[in-house]
């Protein structure tokens, strides 16, 4: 198999999986529900509105603020391109 077609074959596998994964996620409510109980395990989960530099708009967001006394590294989980913010987030469980 050449390498453009080992290329075309893995971002239809990556389409399809997105695809099929927001279906599910929206169009199955019982297992919507499970995928976002990660959500309720994080300790100190807030959330917030973030001004968009773009057009201004609250964009809604949660956060974690860090209660560790020695400097961290910020950690910013990114939702996929079919999801929302309120999406379960393997970080989080």
């Amino acid at each position: 198999m050449t390498r453009k077609k080992s290329r075309l074959l893995f971002l239809s596998i990556a389409i399809a999986a997105c695809f099929i994964g927001g279906l599910v996620v929206n169009y199955f409510p019982r297992m919507k529900s499970r995928l976002m109980s990660n959500i309720n395990k994080w300790d100190g989960l807030s959330r917030v509105q973030i001004r968009s530099s773009a057009d201004g708009s609250l964009q809604p967001a949660y956060f974690v603020a860090s209660r560790a006394r020695l400097l961290k590294p910020l950690v910013v989980s990114l939702h996929t391109w079919s999801g929302n913010y309120s999406q379960s987030d393997p970080l989080g469980g």
